[in-house]
């Protein structure tokens, strides 16, 4: 009775089963997409596994007779089937944005295996890019090209002639395969899937065998390579034909290659396709080799041809050209030659932490005259003679050294220094010295300020991975700078808005134990973009800097030494028995507010385990913190800031902490309205280059929804106009704020003339002018309002006088229409005062780059002379209007975009803005 009950439970679901083709057919779109009638529908369906480890384990079924409409994608990677399965399952019906799938399983039960798979359909690539009736069916397209190589999703396109369709990596990355993939390479058939997303169907080949070439279609390949030594290097000669074997008895080549950067001294027949023949190399002119292969050998997909060896000559990058290739008295057309780029000179490693320790650039200090200036240096127990300037520019303050005591317990020496009334309160480099020591300086380390405010606000910013986001071993981690020019934009926002100082929570680097390692220079390079801030940036560690990765060549604990030799500190591999603490962490005061930076980390290649171990703080560090919180319980308000808590080992609440602020995630998390603050930023790389504002307020701490710098720095936009470079005696400004939040302490450096009997600001203060170098350098302070625009100047050698300031300026300034397309008029009114003045009417655009004159002179109450830009109207007197019809000065058409219109006298000037869309 068992028996006879499972029988007719198997036959019951076969007999209720809804087949593919049902689940799948329909030919009504809903909104633009063509969903299944059975949609929110659990269903029992069977068919042949066509295609697996779909999209990290999923995989298609099909009917056994394939199809038309007789594919369909299993949205579950539990299961473990393999290609030729037949099976039954029980699911619904799901559509992920027009990709109908079998998802939520409640079973997938394997009836048998080995089962021939359907032949697959044969359809035009324009049929496959358009039509959902192939959707999930295993198809073929025959006789095509390729269209499109690679692009950034590694997806290529080919077509036969109808029309192209996208070759995706649902199952296999060709590129990450080093498959050649080479514009108008010809293929006899490529098979594959074809599934749905981002609007478009996708052909997606299982693996390299549904790849097959045409007849007599090759191609030879040369990788990118990275040279960095002039010790001889090879670079291997790749042969393709994807598909069956293929026999080969010949072949010659002719290779011109870059004899300035590289000489060529041989060849290398090991490992290669080549060894079993005989090879002859000729080189019959400098910088050219003829190469002749007879043999026997056969081959098929991507294989080693030749190895060629060359040793460096300079640096730069060598170029490589085939200009004959044949294969059996055939000719080669197709090739993909890469790049040979030398660096055979070693960059200078960077500024590394020897005497000071603190304050360095990364732990800067902030001091207001009065204030006793704490130094940490390391140097001989018997060391004597101290002595410490400031610098900036050209000026130097002689510090007036009050204590200078060795600490036998913590090894280390520590000096006080009394802080004076400078000339300039700017952000100093420390230089100090003593007798038997090195002179040392360390970048940006003391901010001098007039006082502490009460009322202010600092940015929080995480996540550079400086250089690259692209990871060791890509070749193009060597030369990718996508992260520095996110991190420049982000930069130059902060200058302009001149907060107190940074909190930088960690991944300043994307590989830390990169600094050495093939010279790449990963610290050295994040360091000078941190000397380009103008305010203190406080660093903590983050995962990337210090963790280290098992994928990379380096040993063990390399990224957390390289750390240590830049930002500090050596000691904490072994710290003095006095103060056990292997972790940097530190703190300082602003006001009443107390900050508190830690160090955070994921102990990737598990170094100093019985030391780091596998949390995300050491129990040293949260008792440090915990004493930190205890010793400043005065303060009114606990700032801690760090990379993550990966282990969730920190309780705001318990700990009395007020705010936390954190990465990692890279994006925005927490509230911003419900103190205790837990809040993370969006990061600065992949283009997000986001920053977050935080205004204190008598100790009251208010975060703000994160900004973001922009792609071209269009959210906070600022343009000088001339050059401010200090040859101009008349210099403005033009300030762009996209940006809901304003700034009140926001800073523009003008670099003026020296020895003007007076600089004059409008739309702003003159805080205080540094005079000491070539140019007068004068520190304007102003407010950016929200959303809105302002235009700040300074003008040099101006006297001041009733008379003078009753003059009127330049008045009715406007253009019609605004936005336009393509010419706008230009309107404007002058006073008498300007009668036989020169006037200039000039167009630049968003760089401060003027591209047209519109006019060399007006004189009063008469029209200019025509212009082939337009014509200059006298509407009445004292009123002038001229047309500008988008051109630059050769009458060239310029692009889309925000352009100023200044005119200008001898003595005034006004502009405005206006947006040309084309």
């Amino acid at each position: 009775m068992k028996y006879f009950i499972i029988i007719f439970a198997i036959s019951f679901s076969i007999l209720s089963a809804t087949s593919i083709y049902d689940i799948q057919y329909t030919t009504a779109p809903t909104g633009g997409t063509y969903p299944s009638l059975y949609e929110g529908q659990v269903v029992t369906t069977g068919g042949i596994v066509t295609g697996i480890n779909y999209s990290g384990g999923r995989f298609f079924i099909s009917s056994s007779t394939g199809g038309s409409w007789n594919g369909i994608y299993v949205y579950d990677n539990g299961q473990n089937v393999v290609i030729g399965d037949s099976v039954i399952i029980e699911a619904e019906v799901s559509e992920y944005y027009g990709f109908t799938e079998l998802s939520y399983l409640n079973y997938c039960n394997v009836i048998s295996s080995g089962n021939p798979l359907p032949d697959p359909v044969i359809a035009s690539t324009n049929e496959i890019f358009t039509q959902e009736e192939y959707e999930s069916v295993l198809v073929q397209v025959t006789d095509v090209v390729v269209t499109q190589a690679y692009d950034e999703w590694s997806e290529w396109h080919v077509s036969d002639g109808s029309g192209s369709c996208i070759v995706s990596t649902g199952f296999v990355n060709f590129q990450e395969l080093e498959v050649p993939i080479i514009l108008s390479y010809p293929f006899s058939n490529i098979t594959g899937i074809v599934s749905f997303g981002w609007d478009d169907f996708r052909l997606n080949p299982r693996n390299i065998d549904d790849l097959q070439s045409a007849d007599d279609s090759y191609i030879i390949s040369i990788s990118d390579q990275y040279i960095f030594s002039p010790e001889e290097f090879e670079i291997p000669i790749y042969l393709t034909s994807l598909g069956e074997i293929q026999q080969v008895q010949s072949y010659q080549f002719d290779l011109a290659y870059d004899q300035e950067s590289i000489e060529y001294i041989g060849y290398n027949l090991n490992g290669t396709l080549s060894s079993g023949g005989s090879i002859t190399v000729d080189q019959p002119v400098a910088g050219s080799i003829s190469v002749t292969f007879t043999g026997d050998f056969s081959f098929n997909q991507t294989q080693t041809l030749l190895k060629l060896n060359f040793v460096g000559v300079e640096s730069g990058t060598a170029e490589l050209d085939f200009t004959a290739f044949s294969i059996d008295n055939i000719d080669v057309n197709y090739f993909s030659i890469g790049e040979i780029i030398l660096q055979l000179e070693s960059t200078p490693i960077g500024d590394t932490l020897t005497v000071i320790q603190r304050p360095i650039s990364n732990i800067p200090s902030i001091a207001a005259p009065g204030d006793e200036l704490s130094i940490v240096c390391l140097a001989e127990p018997a060391t004597s003679g101290w002595e410490a300037i400031l610098q900036h520019q050209e000026k130097v303050i002689q510090l007036n050294i009050s204590s200078s005591i060795y600490n036998n317990d913590l090894e280390r020496w520590q000096l006080t220094a009394d802080v004076p009334t400078p000339d300039i309160y700017e952000l100093y480099d420390l230089v100090v010295s003593a007798n038997g020591i090195e002179t040392d300086t360390t970048l940006n380390a003391v901010k001098l300020i007039p006082e502490y405010k009460e009322n202010y606000y600092f940015v929080h910013i995480t996540d550079a991975h400086l250089p690259t986001h692209i990871f060791y071993p890509d070749p193009q981690s060597l030369i990718d700078t996508t992260e520095v020019n996110d991190f420049r934009e982000v930069i130059k926002d902060i200058n302009l808005l001149n907060p107190e100082f940074v909190l930088f929570t960690g991944d300043l680097v994307n590989e830390g134990e990169m600094e050495d390692f093939e010279n790449r220079r990963v610290y050295t390079k994040a360091q000078k973009l941190l000397a380009e801030f103008e305010v203190p940036v406080y660093l903590v560690t983050g995962n990337h800097d210090v963790g280290g990765w098992f994928s990379s060549p380096p040993v063990q604990g390399t990224a957390r030494h390289n750390w240590w030799n830049f930002f500090g500190w050596n000691w904490l591999q072994n710290p003095p028995v006095s103060e056990q603490i292997y972790t940097q962490n530190y703190s300082f005061n602003y006001g009443p507010v107390h900050y508190i930076g830690m160090e955070a980390y994921i102990n990737y290649d598990d170094y100093m385990f019985n030391i780091f171990g596998d949390a995300s703080f050491t129990a040293t560090q949260i008792e440090w913190l915990t004493n930190e919180i205890q010793e400043y319980s005065s303060s009114l308000a606990h700032v801690v800031y760090y990379h993550y808590d990966f282990s969730d080992q920190i309780n705001l609440v318990n700990m009395g902490i007020d705010m936390a602020l954190f990465g990692h995630i890279h994006s925005n998390s927490g509230s911003i309205t419900s103190p205790p603050y837990n809040v993370s930023t969006e990061s600065i790389c992949d283009g997000n280059r986001a920053y977050r504002i935080i205004y204190v307020e008598d100790a009251v701490l208010e975060p703000t929804e994160t900004v973001n710098a922009g792609w071209s720095g269009d959210q906070l936009y600022a343009a000088f106009s001339p050059e401010n470079n200090g040859l101009a005696d008349s210099l403005y400004c033009f300030v762009e704020n996209s940006q809901n939040l304003s700034f009140p302490d926001a800073q523009l450096k003008f670099i003026m003339p020296s020895g003007a009997d007076e600089y004059i600001a409008y739309n702003g203060t003159i805080d205080q002018i540094d005079d000491s170098g070539e140019f007068a350098i004068c520190y304007v302070s102003f407010e950016i309002p929200a959303n809105e625009n302002i235009s700040v100047s300074v003008v040099a050698n101006i006297e001041v006088s009733a008379e003078d300031q009753l003059i009127p300026e330049i008045s009715h300034l406007s253009n019609y229409p605004n936005p336009f397309n393509p010419s706008t008029k230009i309107s404007f009114q002058l006073s008498d005062i300007y009668e036989n003045e020169s006037i200039e009417i000039a167009i630049y655009n968003m760089k401060g780059q003027k591209i047209k004159n519109l006019s060399p002179k007006l004189c009063h109450a008469e029209p200019f002379d025509k212009l082939r830009t337009g014509s200059v109207e006298v509407q009445e007197e004292n009123n002038y209007s001229i047309i500008w019809d988008g051109t630059d000065q050769a009458d060239r058409p310029v692009s889309s975009g925000i352009y100023f219109y200044k005119l200008k006298t001898a003595n005034l000037e006004k502009t405005n803005k206006m947006l040309l869309l084309r």
